[in-house]
């Protein structure tokens, strides 16, 4: 997992590790439940899985590959796991469907129509996902472990994803009007700074290019981002176009 995601603390103004701070959020929601990780049983494994369930949320490239094997219907998500008999893709399309209904019941959609239909369908599909995780390497392994706890107990750790909604993930709800404007209108100023950044980089690299080549390609595409940068610079003129040393 690449933790490429920061976390912005409103609060601080600081961005912090996503990760870290996410585990962190799990442990002081059970605390407050009174549901101490390992009480029973181990399940310290399943708070860093739930931790990596809830930061791929917030990682659009993830979502991007896994949205094709996501389906609402029992009779679609089984069309999609045996579609062509890959041992990694049942494995695959059950877990990132238990992952999808976990946390839309924990964490988006608490109080949603047919509860309880989408948490028989979440331990349903973890169950099928331990079982096919521990065919497709001949034994139980740590991942097929986990799958099987969320199977058991999936009602306990959406209970979890409740509490920490409530008290952590719940920002939007805690924000006026006025500050969510505010805080669109500093995230769209960074976008603009960030790739004003980008494009002058790119321009004294092509720039450089072209005084040491004298390549007409390089030329035109030089052309090409001065005007890019004007367009989201107007203060910007760039180097003359000197002719390029020899």
């Amino acid at each position: 997992m690449e933790l490429k995601v920061p976390y912005f603390n409103l609060s601080t103004q600081e961005v912090e590790a996503t990760f870290g701070t996410i585990v962190e959020i799990l442990l002081k929601s059970r605390l407050k439940m009174q549901l101490e990780t390992n009480k029973g049983f181990y399940d310290e494994d399943v708070n860093a899985y739930l931790a990596g369930v809830l930061f791929e949320y917030i990682d659009p490239q993830y979502q991007q590959s896994v949205r094709r094997y996501l389906s609402d219907r029992d009779a679609d998500v089984f069309l999609s796991a045996t579609r062509d008999r890959d041992a990694y893709r049942l494995y695959w399309v059950y877990k990132v469907n238990a992952d999808d209904r976990l946390v839309d019941l924990g964490i988006f959609h608490p109080r949603r129509t047919g509860h309880d239909t989408l948490l028989v369908q979440t331990k349903t599909y973890y169950g099928f996902a331990s079982d096919y995780n521990q065919r497709l390497y001949g034994r139980a392994t740590a991942v097929s472990d986990i799958m099987e706890k969320l199977a058991r107990w999936a009602e306990r750790y959406v209970s979890v994803l409740h509490q920490a909604r409530r008290d952590y993930l719940h920002f939007v709800e805690t924000l006026t009007d006025e500050d969510i404007r505010e805080f669109h209108q500093t995230l769209e100023r960074d976008a603009h700074t960030v790739s004003i950044r980008a494009k002058h980089d790119e321009f004294l690299d092509v720039y450089s290019t072209w005084q040491r080549t004298s390549s007409p390609e390089a030329k035109v595409r030089l052309l090409q981002l001065l005007e890019e940068l004007r367009h989201l610079d107007p203060m910007f003129r760039g180097p003359g176009l000197l002719k390029p040393t020899e």
